[in-house]
């Protein structure tokens, strides 16, 4: 991925999941700092977060 119009920061990996929720609550009880709140897109729900302390955002994504 190379822009996203939508998005503050542009993630550096897609992760496509079972259940965005749970992976979203897990990096929330965490504290990973949320880039990109969950978000209902109209090709999948999906939730940014930095992944590394390096700061590379993984977007976690589940398609509707």
């Amino acid at each position: 991925m190379t822009h996203d119009a939508t998005a503050p920061v542009i993630p550096d990996v897609p992760v496509q999941v079972d259940d965005v929720d749970a992976c979203h609550a897990a990096a929330v009880q965490a504290s990973a700092e949320i880039v990109c709140p969950l978000t209902l897109e109209p090709w999948a729900f999906a939730a940014s977060s930095p992944a590394t302390p390096d700061g590379q955002v993984i977007n976690v994504l589940s398609h509707i």
